[in-house]
């Protein structure tokens, strides 16, 4: 991860994410059902033999416009693993898209 204050009222964020199954017989849990959902995302399987869920780079920009207001634009891109390529994560047209997620942010302060 790396920060950059580029003015007093800019700050950039870059940070990388890898993510893992933790054994290649494990399922693909997300942080809200890991424990009382049986399968997670994707179940788990004996036929599996990849760990790599896949990759996240995210990219965020944060403007101080004054002390009451500050914006925030954020973008990140999921490049998928070879774990959802055997899973048969798959779109309408067979292929493994990577995904991608932007929002704007902004806060006020009373």
């Amino acid at each position: 991860n790396a920060t950059a204050q580029v003015t007093s009222k800019l700050k950039l964020y870059l940070a990388v994410w890898s993510f893992k199954l933790n054994e290649e017989k494990d399922a693909w849990y997300g942080a809200a059902n890991w424990n009382n959902s049986p399968g997670g995302f994707r179940a788990a399987s004996a036929l599996n033999t990849e760990s790599d869920v896949g990759t996240e780079l995210d990219f965020v920009a944060t403007y101080k416009y004054n002390s009451a207001l500050t914006a925030q634009l954020g973008v990140a891109r999921f490049f998928t693993g070879k774990f959802l390529e055997t899973a048969g994560r798959v779109n309408a047209t067979g292929n493994i898209d990577d995904m991608d997620f932007a929002y704007l942010q902004l806060t006020a302060n009373f």
